[in-house]
């Protein structure tokens, strides 16, 4: 890891981190940038929906077998959302179910589908769920 040094200390003498780098600054943007991400929609500015159920726009169609067997909404998770284009294309096995809700929003670079049959941006995800129940512990302190 990079020292870094002024011209008031010796050469080559560490110092204490500064700017982006030190601790008080990373505990205050880290979570917050966290939360943006954990509660916003995904991406902001493209689809309308939110990661989250019951929040807005969500998935309701989410590839999960609790809603492929008894149609009951599954609360309190995220799913993965968009995925780059090219990686959704060499998926195998992937295959909507229904027509594309968000078919003219969609572009060759990003893709987010909410149907079952999309096991990759539609899939409940853990780490993001483990993620945003974090952020949302440290939010409620």
């Amino acid at each position: 890891m990079p020292t870094t040094t002024s011209s008031t200390s010796a050469p080559g003498k560490p110092q204490a981190p500064t700017g982006w780098h030190s601790p008080a600054t990373r505990s205050r943007v880290i979570p917050f940038a966290s939360r943006r991400t954990a509660i916003a929609p995904t991406p902001p500015t493209a689809w309308p929906s939110c990661d989250s159920s019951a929040a807005g726009e969500y998935p309701l169609d989410v590839h999960t077998s609790v809603w492929a067997l008894s149609h009951q909404m599954v609360p309190g998770g995220l799913v993965d959302g968009p995925v780059y284009g090219t990686i959704f294309r060499q998926l195998k096995g992937l295959h909507l179910n229904e027509p594309d809700e968000f078919a003219e929003l969609q572009n060759p670079y990003v893709v987010y589908h909410d149907d079952i049959g999309d096991y990759s941006t539609n899939e409940p995800t853990m780490d993001g769920t483990a993620g945003a129940l974090y952020i949302w512990g440290w939010l409620a302190k």
